[in-house]
C-alpha cells in the first residue's frame, strides 16, 4: 500500500468511524465492497471528488457502518465544504503554493483533522 502522506492532493481529513481492531479485516473487506460500488463519473462537470466522498458517506451510513453526529444532507455538504477551504488554508499557508505543512515528512499530525464521528 502506497503511503497515504506521500500525496500531492491530501490537506486534511474527516474522521468518520474509528474501526474496531478485533475485526479489522472483516470491516475492511465490508468497506472495499461499499466504496467500490460508489461511481465516478469523470465526464460529470458537477462530479468532484467532495461529491464523491458525500456519496460514500450517505452509502456507509445506510449500511450502518458509521453514525455522524449530522444527518448526510445539505447541511453536512456544507460543513464539509467549510472544512476544506479551512484544511486548505492551513496546508497552503496563505503563499498560494503547496506546502507550508510537511504532510510526508509528519505524517497523520500534519494533517488538519475534524471530527465528525457521532
Amino acid at each position: 500500500m502506497a503511503n497515504q502522506y506521500n500525496s500531492d492532493s491530501l490537506i486534511g481529513r474527516i474522521l468518520l468511524a474509528k474501526v474496531d481492531t478485533t475485526n479489522r479485516d472483516r470491516v475492511l473487506r465490508h468497506l472495499y465492497q461499499i466504496l467500490s460500488q460508489v461511481a465516478v463519473r469523470p465526464h460529470d462537470p458537477k462530479f468532484t471528488c467532495a461529491t464523491w466522498a458525500m456519496e460514500a458517506v450517505w452509502r456507509l451510513q445506510k449500511e450502518g457502518l458509521i453514525r455522524l453526529n449530522a444527518p448526510v444532507d445539505a447541511a453536512l455538504w456544507d460543513k464539509v465544504h467549510q472544512v476544506a477551504k479551512d484544511c486548505y488554508r492551513q496546508v497552503i499557508g496563505g503563499n498560494g503554493r503547496r506546502p507550508s505543512v510537511d504532510i510526508a515528512g509528519n505524517g497523520a499530525s500534519a494533517i488538519p483533522t475534524y471530527d465528525f464521528r457521532g
